[in-house]
């Protein structure tokens, strides 16, 4: 049975040298269903690997006319497309290479390396499956493992195709049964199963490919002896052929059931199955098969003793005409064995006479080959010596050639090193550049911001000593100068005036009046006692109210604005907003002027619009007035943003962010 199983094994490997078996009605379905996504899609890229796909099709089913049109038609939508161009190199291998050419599938799994999607995984996989079947047929089964357990393995896990991952672990299995480690084949083609069981497919293919690593783990387990699991996984295979009928899995059945019965010594049933199969295999025209079945029986009757039974079955098997010399010489030899064994010596004679003919005739074929072989020796044994002489002068010239190559490697180390030498002191020498350049960048830009910061601090001086001396003079105007104009018009209404001086006294109060108004006026500008006693959002009302006339309407609005704003802070505000309405009101020409001011925790907006006549942003510096120079000084104290937008009779409005503290 083991023998079996290696015959087997062999004939799967080399079905999966190309496509996977479909039976044809299941690739014609295929075929029909990738030929409407052809009709239906607009892509050229999805068009042209359709293509591929059944050219491979056709080829694998013999029809290489359609294979080649196909083909054909794949080739002409590649164009520019480098991904395309790279994925054709992979399906021209089956189609145009040999596929026994590992070299070339290396070079495809290259070029699908840098491409990172499920479905180039999945390809990759199937290439480097073929690279180590390549092997397994060449006998070199630590390469076969190799390839598949390092290589094939992560990329088919990468793909998350379970069919393909099935795949990989079944012929790492298949390499150690080979190698007659049956616990590791048992290991492997365990995950095998679990891996394909686990897709849950519902094709014949799905079922056929079930069937065969049930059948396989059926072999495993009679070798192990282990006899009542290998007939769970006979039946596991019955219930699948039960409900799918496949002629491809139910002959390799009937033969695995049948070696199962044979090896508990079941032999009735062992040949029924062996009758099934051989009356199958006729149906399919199947002569290969037919012979394995009827070896098999053979072998029951030896067993069983039935001489006459198995010498009708090797006579039958032996006038195969298709038979190989070394095939009817070893039936031959069993022929003469089994005549002898029932006392026939005639015959026993006549076969072992046939046997030795047989026998001679291949010995003479080896020894036609031996013979030719000689003489090639014979005719070559006077170049040998030349070629000695030769080799001899060739190994000189070689050595010569080594030590030149050697003294020319040496020199160009040298040369390479040197150079690197070079390359690494000059870009030390650009980096120390660099860096000095950038150190003196820094040194500039700490030179600047201390500058700025001794700038913004005179400038906070400056200003807190103008703000000091402004509150002294309005408080001294306000407490010393304004309360004695105020106490002489009271003096002045208490006089008991004449008539001849009404008009003189008239005139004398009212001019008093006007001089407190303008006195307090002045003391206002200085220092508004209001933003002191009743806080900004007062402060800013008044200014607006004592600057509205009949000509230009003020409009103030505040959001948000809070009393624990820090007074040098309400102060510096105050004085922006109040420098903004006098340079409206002296520049702008307006009739409309609008002031917004807004709180949110630290940031203060300022926004001032107005329907003036508006200006030329672009040349503000060419202003010699201090206004706007003031306005921006007080806005750098604050870390503040201060931005003008107007143009020529389109009005300005003015926007100023300011970070304020609190008290």
């Amino acid at each position: 049975m083991r023998s079996y199983l290696i015959i087997v094994l062999l004939s799967i490997c080399f079905q999966l040298e190309g496509q996977e078996y479909k039976s044809l009605n299941d690739q014609s379905i295929e075929i029909e269903s990738l030929k409407k996504i052809i009709n239906t899609t607009k892509s050229d890229s999805l068009k042209c690997i359709t293509y591929f796909k059944i050219a491979l099709i056709y080829k694998n089913r013999k029809e290489n006319v359609l294979a080649k049109d196909y083909h054909k038609k794949a080739i002409e939508l590649i164009g520019k497309n480098k991904g395309l161009s790279d994925l054709s190199y992979y399906y021209c291998i089956d189609l145009t290479y040999e596929a026994s050419d590992t070299i070339k599938f290396r070079y495809a799994d290259k070029l699908l390396k840098k491409y990172k999607s499920k479905e180039i995984y999945a390809l990759r996989s199937n290439i480097l499956f073929k690279i180590a079947l390549i092997y397994q047929r060449l006998d070199y089964p630590s390469e076969t493992i190799k390839i598949l357990i390092k290589e094939a393995l992560p990329i088919a896990i990468k793909s998350e195709s379970k069919k393909d991952l099935s795949n990989v672990y079944k012929l790492v299995s298949v390499v150690f049964y080979n190698q007659e480690d049956i616990i590791k084949a048992s290991q492997y083609l365990n995950l095998s199963i679990k891996e394909l069981e686990s897709s849950n497919e519902n094709s014949n293919e799905y079922f056929e490919d079930l069937i065969e690593l049930y059948l396989y783990k059926v072999e495993i387990l009679s070798i192990q002896k282990k006899i009542n699991e290998a007939f769970v996984f006979l039946n596991k295979s019955q219930k699948i052929l039960d409900k799918k009928f496949s002629n491809n899995g139910i002959i390799e059945f009937y033969f695995s059931k049948g070696s199962l019965y044979q090896e508990i010594k079941d032999y009735n049933n062992a040949l029924l199955e062996y009758d099934k199969g051989i009356k199958l295999s006729k149906a399919k025209r199947d002569s290969i098969s037919i012979d394995r079945f009827k070896l098999m029986k053979f072998d029951v009757y030896m067993l069983q003793k039935k001489f006459f039974d198995a010498k009708d079955i090797l006579l039958n098997v032996l006038s195969n005409k298709k038979l190989t010399i070394k095939d009817r010489a070893i039936y031959s030899n069993e022929l003469s064995k089994l005549y002898k064994e029932m006392k026939d010596y005639p015959n026993a004679l006549k076969y072992s006479e046939q046997y030795s003919i047989l026998k001679d005739s291949l010995n003479k074929k080896y020894e036609k080959n031996k013979v030719i072989e000689l003489e090639a020796k014979f005719n070559n044994s006077e170049k040998e010596k030349k070629i000695i002489a030769l080799e001899s002068e060739k190994q000189k010239a070689e050595f010569e050639n080594e030590n030149n190559k050697l003294y020319l490697l040496l020199l160009c180390i040298t040369f390479i090193l040197m150079l690197s030498i070079i390359y690494f002191l000059y870009r030390n020498s650009k980096i120390q550049k660099k860096i000095a350049f950038q150190q003196e960048i820094n040194f500039n830009q700490n030179l600047s911001e201390l500058k700025k910061e001794k700038e913004i601090e005179i400038m906070r001086a400056m200003i807190n000593s103008e703000e000091e001396e402004r509150k002294r003079i309005a408080r001294d105007l306000h407490d010393g100068i304004g309360s004695r104009l105020s106490s002489l018009k009271m003096c002045l209404g208490q006089i008991n005036n004449e008539e001849k001086f009404k008009n003189e006294f008239e005139y004398l109060s009212e001019l008093l009046s006007t001089s407190i108004v303008e006195l307090r006026q002045v003391s206002f500008n200085l220092m508004p006692e209001t933003l002191l006693r009743l806080g900004l959002v007062s402060a800013i009302k008044d200014l607006c109210y004592t600057l509205n006339n009949d000509i230009i309407e003020i409009e103030f609005n505040s959001n948000g604005i809070k009393n624990n704003i820090a007074i040098s802070c309400q102060i510096a505000i105050f004085r922006i907003v109040q420098e903004l309405l006098i340079n409206a009101l002296k520049h702008s020409h307006c009739t409309e002027l609008m002031i917004d001011c807004s709180q949110n925790d630290n940031l203060f907006l300022i926004t001032i619009e107005d329907n003036g006549v508006g200006f030329n942003v672009n040349a503000i510096n060419e202003f010699k007035g201090l206004g706007l120079k003031n306005i921006q000084n007080r806005v750098d104290l604050l870390n503040g943003k201060f931005e003008i937008v107007s143009k020529n009779n389109h009005g300005t409005s003015i926007n100023i962010e300011l970070i304020i503290s609190k008290s």
